[in-house]
Formats: structure tokens, sequence, C-alpha cells
């Protein structure tokens, strides 16, 4: 017996800046909700820097230094339970910071399946990480507001 397939699934912003005072690891903000329908919708997630969760200097030191860790990322998360990663096509990629749109190279956007430890698997557009290929310059990414993704997302099947 095969589960029902999901109405929708969630999108979120996954951040990190250097120094980890401004971050967002959570599920439940800058997000968006995801139709599960054939065919090529928009969607965009946004955080605002209210919402950014910072490290304490304490936790800091506990976990060692955290500088030249940068990352922008967007999960979707379960649709690959429904969809097949080859019938998911990611398109028209944007990024704008307090408003003003960064430019960056769509083919060096990482886009790949991530399995989580709960099992459940999320498709990610890696927009930029440090450590990885990037697809812009760090100074292209500052903000002092919000930062916004927005992106077309075709379901093929």
């Amino acid at each position: 017996v095969q589960a029902k397939a999901k109405k929708s699934y969630n999108a979120f912003l996954y951040y990190t800046n250097s120094d980890w005072s401004c971050k967002n690891q959570s599920d439940w903000i800058a997000n968006t909700s995801v139709k599960n329908k054939k065919g090529k919708k928009r969607y965009t997630v946004t955080l605002k820097r209210s919402d950014c969760i910072g490290e304490s200097i304490a936790n800091k030191a506990k976990e060692g230094p955290v500088s030249d860790h940068e990352e922008i990322s967007v999960y979707i998360q379960d649709i690959i339970k429904d969809h097949a990663e080859k019938n998911l096509k990611v398109s028209n990629i944007v990024v704008k910071c307090d408003g003003k749109k960064v430019k960056i190279k769509q083919s060096k956007v990482k886009k790949y399946v991530q399995k989580s430890e709960d099992g459940s698997k999320s498709y990610v557009l890696m927009l930029y990480y440090v450590y990885g290929s990037q697809s812009a310059k760090a100074k292209a990414f500052k903000w002092s507001d919000k930062i916004s993704v927005s992106f077309d997302l075709n379901i093929k099947k």
C-alpha cells in the first residue's frame, strides 16, 4: 500500500552568516507552501533580520571558530517522496538583499537531494556556500533588513 501524496510541501530559506550572528535553520521561519501540482509556479521565501537567531558568545567559544561558514540555501521538504528529482526543474532564481537584485549564475546553483536523520528527503537549492563553488561574491549578499529568494518550480510528473 502506497502512502497518499501530500497536497503541498514546505520550502524555507536556510541561512547562516560567517560569524553566526544571524542564522535560520528553522523550517517554520522564512517559509512558503509549495503546491503538489504538475506545471510551473513561482515561489518566494524571505528572511527578515528580526527573525534571525544569533549564537551566544559562550556557545561559539564552546563550539570553536565558526568563521567562513556562510550558506544560503532553499530546502523543499518531502517533495522527493512524491516526485523523482529528474521530474523537478528549478529555473529563474532571483536573490534580493534589501530589495536589490544580486547577480548570480544559474549554472552555479547546486541542486541536490538531502536525506535527514529522520529519513525524510529535501530537494535543496544551494545558492552560496563558502566552502563550495560560489554563485556570487560574499559581499553581494550583505543585507540589513531582509533577504529573499524567488524561483520557478516545474513539477513534470
